[in-house]
């Protein structure tokens, strides 16, 4: 997440989701807070290997 600019809360919250830097890029990307929560999907920040 470092580095990265994202353009509200729920952009940088969504982008959490995943560890991949490229859907992370995506995310941040998007216009409004509601595409990027339907990028991100269902996923859960505590689905994570290791996290559980």
């Amino acid at each position: 997440m470092r580095g990265t600019r994202y353009p509200t809360i729920e952009h940088a919250f969504q982008a959490c989701k995943t560890e991949d830097l490229a859907e992370r890029a995506v995310i941040a990307a998007l216009p409004t807070p509601v595409e990027a929560r339907r990028a991100a999907g269902s996923r859960s920040p505590y689905a994570r290997a290791g996290t559980t």
